[in-house]
């Protein structure tokens, strides 16, 4: 027997704390059960932090100095973004204010309670996913490449290369 759904949606205040979704489905209908996400929510502002299952962890390691451009570029694969969680009528919206990943996504959906488990509904406002890099990682790379503590694998762009064909294609 299939638990009933809630004929209201929750309110913020009440999905304040700690979730961890067991199902991520994509806008292209795409289902994940292997990232491990953890959702902080508060009154009002939340956080939200996305590694997929193999993330790879570095133990010992103590700085970003530490790692090899191939782990560096592994830990672009995890997601996490912060903001504030906002409710109109039944649809959420997550404002983010911080974003290590995707750049200008609308964020929304509804939610809805199926007795202890909270059920999302994503995709209100569907958006293309694009991902960039934050100049602060560019910045960093390039003076690791500079000093000669890193180098780009062979056959590579140059780093000074990276977005330009996205900035220079022809619209169609």
């Amino acid at each position: 027997m299939s638990a009933k759904p809630h004929a209201l949606p929750p309110s913020v205040p009440e999905l304040t704390g700690v979730w961890h979704p067991s199902l991520l489905v994509g806008a292209d209908g795409r289902r994940d059960t292997t990232t491990a996400v953890t959702w902080v929510q508060g009154p009002a502002r939340y956080a939200d932090l996305r590694q997929p299952a193999n993330h790879p962890r570095h133990r010992g390691v103590t700085s970003l100095c530490g790692l090899r451009f191939d782990e560096l570029l592994a830990l672009t694969r995890q997601e996490a973004f912060a903001g504030r969680l906002r409710q109109r009528s039944a649809v959420f919206h997550w404002a983010r204010a911080l974003d290590f990943g995707p750049v200008g996504l609308p964020d929304a959906g509804r939610l809805r309670r199926e007795g202890a488990v909270l059920v999302a509904r994503p995709g209100v406002v569907a958006g293309e996913h694009l991902y960039a890099q934050t100049v602060q990682t560019f910045r960093y790379l390039g003076r690791r490449l500079a000093d000669g503590e890193t180098a780009l694998p062979a056959g590579a762009l140059p780093l000074s290369s990276f977005g330009q064909e996205a900035r220079h294609a022809p619209r169609s």
